[in-house]
């Protein structure tokens, strides 16, 4: 059935099959404009996946990318402790990809099935697995949502079929007889007294929630863990759904005393108990408590399902999922499915997103969990009934990046606390961003162009640069190019690395705008241009560019000048004000070599 479905969408979507008048459109659209805000909001407390010392901001990027005729999709970008990358990194890969897809055509098929990641390849020219994780999932986010609000539809409804676009009708009216509204579970720190732990959990009740997921592994011991888990059942009984999140913190040994403790008081798992795969397994066998996965999926490089194949016991019953560290929703909707064919739950959660991550998120989950459903239809299972996911963060928000407030709220039959898959759809298509939690904005870096006269003992060299960023950053990068190459081809480099750095493109003799300027024939006959004459003239272009250090990036024939400018750094500079980074690519070019 999957198959099935999937190859006819897709070859629906692709030949033109459909009658739909806007059609043609999604074949034609290109990104017409891009830009990136810096915001900081305040939270209401510090993130339980820091430090207890963590400060109460939030900062992160919202991206914009824009259509013609307005049409516009936001993304956000917001790394944390849990990412290998942090905001320096984000927002030099952010410039370099910014520069690179301008103007590019929006050919992909929204079925999450290889389709971003091929035309990040195809379209940008870098390998998508190159790409942040964080800064992956806040493209992905941008382009679903900028198809959405050039379809004139919800983002749920291009993932889920329910698009007269994906045409299976069997799968719409199955679609359309299902709620569109997910539930959310609580997240809550375990500080504090267990009383007042119980009392805190008592409280998130009274406003809706089911579900709530309690952090553990903060105390001396597991004893003490155990006896919040305690208090919370005596104060509001079997109601509720109990998560305890460990985040790896125990030993084997710990988490088999947590486990003998708890046992009777129902959770509904616990999360990454130990930091050991082969602890996590031999815990499935031993504690009796159902286990779910979070930190353990977020790391696999590559094709995630061979190496989560270690993971088929049974006793896991539950994997959590987060978008922006996994590397986006195409791969997380592969791991979800995944997840469902081992009748796992699967569990979508926020990193502390702002209002924008949190309503693409909604409308995510509920595809999550229609695919679930279909699953289990094939399967012929029952499914497991309504899942909470984790994003609960919204709570965590003080501020927000918009005056909007994003709905999520306890419906009246007491069902738990839900969000509505067109409230957030609504919220993201009216999106007006505050300009008073934006640090600053980026759309596109102006590179300035001039003429630099160097002369040497043989010839002068009327050198072309570009440059990037502060003019008085002490740091300095000049790029060279490769044979037939000019300085534009370091130009979404330069972008990059211009908030860190000045950074200078020069055009080498014979390319681009360089000169070497004539003045008789008989003379000009008689210059000498060598790789080696070149490399002296380019360190004497340092030394009028700057008394600091510099760093040398070289491709190809233009390392091969930076070697020279190695050779010769002694009797010209000083060997602390040059570094070099040489890059042969192709090195038939240069068969001798």
């Amino acid at each position: 059935m999957f198959v099935g479905n999937t190859a006819t969408n897709y070859l629906n979507y692709l030949l033109g099959g459909q009658t739909r008048s806007d059609l043609d459109g999604m074949h034609n659209c290109k990104i017409r404009a891009m830009e990136y805000m810096l915001y900081r909001i305040q939270l209401s407390a510090p993130r339980t996946s820091g430090a207890s010392d963590s400060s109460f901001s939030h900062e992160g990027f919202i991206l914009k990318l824009r259509m013609d005729d307005n049409i516009v999709g936001f993304g956000e970008v917001a790394p944390i402790e849990i990412h290998e990358e942090d905001m320096v990194d984000v927002e030099e890969q952010l410039r370099f990809l910014f520069h690179r897809v301008k103007d590019c055509e929006l050919n992909v098929v929204p079925l999450l099935r290889g389709s971003l990641s091929n035309w990040i390849w195809t379209s940008i020219g870098i390998p998508s697995s190159s790409v942040f994780p964080s800064v992956k999932c806040g493209l992905e986010m941008a382009i679903l949502n900028l198809l959405a609000s050039q379809q004139k539809c919800s983002l749920s409804e291009i993932l889920t079929g329910s698009n007269p676009l994906l045409g299976d009708q069997s799968l719409v009216e199955y679609n359309q007889n299902r709620s569109t509204r997910i539930q959310i579970c609580a997240l809550l720190d375990s500080y504090g007294t267990p009383m007042e732990v119980a009392l805190a959990v008592a409280k998130l009740v009274e406003e809706g929630f089911t579900t709530v997921k309690l952090k553990v592994g903060r105390r001396e011991t597991p004893a003490e863990d155990a006896a919040v888990i305690e208090k919370i059942r005596e104060v509001v009984g079997y109601k509720i759904n109990i998560r305890a999140d460990a985040n790896r913190k125990w030993t084997y040994e710990q988490a088999i005393e947590f486990g003998s403790r708890v046992k009777r008081f129902c959770l509904q798992y616990i999360e990454e108990p130990v930091s050991s795969v082969d602890d996590l397994i031999k815990y499935c066998e031993n504690s009796g408590l159902p286990v779910a996965l979070d930190e353990s999926i977020d790391n696999l490089k590559g094709d995630p399902i061979d190496k989560l194949q270690q993971f088929v016991h049974p006793g896991i019953v539950a994997v959590v999922i987060k978008p922006s560290v996994v590397g986006g929703f195409e791969r997380a909707a592969h791991i979800a499915k995944w997840a469902h064919m081992h009748d796992k739950m699967t569990v979508i959660s926020s990193a502390y997103e702002s209002s924008v991550g949190l309503a693409t998120y909604i409308q995510f989950a509920y595809y999550v969990d229609r695919q679930h459903d279909l699953v289990a239809r094939i399967k012929r299972n029952d499914s497991c009934g309504s899942v909470a996911h984790g994003l609960g963060t919204y709570q965590w928000l003080r501020e927000d990046v918009s005056g909007q407030k994003l709905k999520i709220h306890a419906p009246s039959l007491g069902d738990g606390m839900e969000a509505s898959v067109e409230d957030a759809h609504g919220y993201l298509q009216h999106l007006s961003i505050n300009n008073e939690k934006i640090e600053r904005t980026y759309s596109e870096e102006k590179i300035k162009s001039y003429s630099v006269q160097v002369d040497g003992d043989d010839f002068s060299y009327l050198v072309n640069l570009q440059e990037a960023g502060d003019c008085t950053n002490d740091k300095v990068v000049l790029f060279l190019h490769g044979f037939l190459g000019t300085s534009e081809d370091w130009t979404p480099m330069m972008k990059a690395l211009s908030p860190s750095a000045r950074v200078i493109a020069v055009d080498l003799p014979g390319h681009g705008k360089s000169q070497i300027p004539q003045h008789d024939a008989e003379n000009f006959s008689q210059m000498s241009v060598t790789v080696q004459s070149i490399a002296d003239l380019l360190l004497k272009l340092i030394c009028c560019i700057t008394d600091g250090e510099v760093v040398v990036v070289g491709y190809s024939m233009g390392a091969r000048i930076a070697l020279h400018m190695a050779l010769s750094q002694n009797q010209k500079v000083t060997f602390s004000r040059l570094q070099l980074f040489c890059f042969f690519l192709y090195y038939f070019d240069y068969p001798n070599s």
